[in-house]
């Protein structure tokens, strides 16, 4: 398929479409520090955010992805 907006009468598979107009898809990146500090600004957001840190049950039970073996090991290596 064109990554640009087929025109009115172009077959979208034929291989003389035109690279010009608008694209069929736009990606935006936002930066992630910005994001997460408007995340964390509300402290009622942040204590959600944060609960499998402060309040998450260690029975030994696999109910989060942060029980798992892998996310122990990242937690251990950057504390």
């Amino acid at each position: 398929m064109s990554r640009y907006k087929v025109k009115v009468g172009q077959n979208e598979y034929n291989d003389e479409v035109t690279k010009e107009g608008s694209p069929t898809k736009v990606i935006w990146y936002l930066p992630i520090i910005s994001r997460l500090k408007r995340l964390f600004a509300n402290a009622d957001d942040a204590k959600n955010l944060r609960w499998h840190a402060d309040n998450r049950k260690c029975d030994g039970l696999l109910l989060h992805s942060a029980d798992s073996l892998q996310w122990k090991k990242i937690d251990k290596k950057n504390s």
